[in-house]
């Protein structure tokens, strides 16, 4: 099937003249060569690509033109692509090609294309092409990009509210029907390591209360906005900013109108997590098995949620990702978690009394956990973090737990921490009492 809609594609763009007067039925007036649509694509199955896209077509039937401006186009074989993405300083451009080239791309990539006829006055839509064509310059053409507030779905929002002279802003006041979160959670929740990243990445800036302007980050918001929009002429009358819609390429969309609802998940998954370190921790002290399996535990846990905390300080102190400032997840993926493989590797090599000194640091982290929690009472900048709370709140209560039991279960049976810090020397569960020669 793929195959058949790439030829037809292909052809469409060789008699692009005739298409393009049968994608929407509305011809153009005599005096007003110019038609502007805004295409909206779905998403693709590359996480750049699930928030999906969007770009402004203006056809001129005087000259015979046919181009498509698009303000998402980037190289992905820049040498500091990464580098450039993680420091949140990622450089767009805005770019044109035929519409035959776009339907083909979006054809190849098993994506969907809707167009949408703008009614805008002739000098509309001529200001509109100047103002474009002014920012496909080279010397203008690339801007930094952001995914919630200078991405390519606001920089059509706010060119199509340049040349209504502000009509589209004050269309788009009415509240939003969700936070930028919960969109961003949706859009991405059938790749649940995208979704995971940024859950555990966004900071409150994306849980504030928004209007539907700001919702436009997503291009199929902005589609929906634009639908809706009414304008006001020059004689008084109100006509709707959209003429006609229609659907170039067909896809199904999979992605959910409401973020997964995935709190008891998360909380099963920390029980469990916390019952598992509770019983390591209880048994580390008459059993070398427990001991050695807490151990790669707490090795390999606190590597991971330690170097995402630094990854947090990281994000707020050293990039411009501002979504990521005063991220209060840094109270549950704590950079004190990093003293964890150091409790590790001793409790596997050294005896089971290192288990004691585990109750400091699991206290420590669990009213991290709990001052997360308590932040939700007051009136200060509040972010949606419940399902890592769910998560990590009974996990490093199950290992608080746990090794405050098995340090009383050691000095019940006098297990001493033995005076040498070679682990030949301590091959024993309990420390033996000394004699006198």
């Amino acid at each position: 099937m793929r195959p058949f809609v790439l030829l037809f594609c292909v052809l469409l763009a060789v008699t692009s003249a005739q298409s393009a007067r049968a994608d929407l039925p509305i011809p153009a007036a005599p005096n007003d060569p110019l038609q502007v649509e805004l295409l909206t694509m779905g998403p693709g199955e590359h996480p750049f690509f699930k928030f999906g896209h969007n770009a402004i077509r203006i056809r001129d039937t005087r000259r015979g033109t046919d181009a498509v401006y698009n303000y998402g186009t980037f190289s992905f074989n820049s040498p500091t692509l990464l580098q450039d993405f993680f420091k949140g300083r990622l450089k767009y451009w805005l770019s044109r090609e035929t519409m035959g080239a776009t339907l083909a791309h979006y054809a190849s990539e098993d994506r969907s294309l809707h167009a949408q006829r703008l009614a805008l006055s002739p000098e509309q839509e001529l200001e509109l092409k100047r103002y474009l064509d002014q920012n496909a310059r080279p010397e203008n053409r690339a801007y930094k990009y952001d995914y919630f507030f200078d991405n390519c779905s606001t920089r059509l929002r706010d060119a199509l509210n340049h040349v209504t002279g502000g009509q589209l802003r004050e269309a788009m006041r009415s509240p939003a029907t969700q936070s930028l979160r919960n969109h961003a959670l949706r859009v991405t929740s059938d790749y649940f390591l995208e979704y995971l990243v940024l859950t555990i990445g966004l900071g409150p800036m994306v849980d504030r209360r928004v209007d539907t302007w700001a919702e436009a980050f997503l291009p199929e918001m902005l589609t929906d906005g634009v639908r809706h929009a009414k304008l006001r002429g020059e004689d008084g009358t109100v006509r709707p900013l959209v003429l006609a819609e229609q659907t170039l390429l067909e896809h199904q969309d999979h992605r959910l109108a409401q973020p997964p609802r995935w709190l008891y998940n998360f909380l099963v998954a920390g029980v469990l997590s916390g019952v598992a370190l509770f019983g390591l921790a209880k048994l580390s002290v008459k059993h070398r098995a427990a001991r050695l399996s807490l151990g790669v535990l707490l090795t390999l846990g606190g590597f991971v949620v330690g170097l995402l905390g630094i990854g947090l300080v990281s994000l707020w102190a050293l990039t411009d990702h501002a979504v990521a400032y005063r991220n209060q997840n840094l109270l549950l993926l704590s950079p004190l978690a990093l003293f964890l493989p150091w409790y590790g590797v001793r409790l596997a090599l050294r005896g089971s009394w290192i288990v004691a000194d585990l109750r400091q640091i699991s206290l420590l982290l669990t009213a991290s956990v709990a001052l997360a929690l308590a932040l939700k009472a007051f009136p200060i900048e509040q972010q949606d973090n419940r399902v890592l709370i769910a998560f990590f709140g009974p996990c490093w209560a199950g290992l608080s737990l746990g090794s405050l039991l098995a340090a009383r279960t050691a000095a019940k049976l006098g297990a001493l921490r033995p005076d040498s810090t070679d682990p030949r020397e301590n091959r024993t569960e309990l420390a033996l009492p000394e004699t006198k020669r």
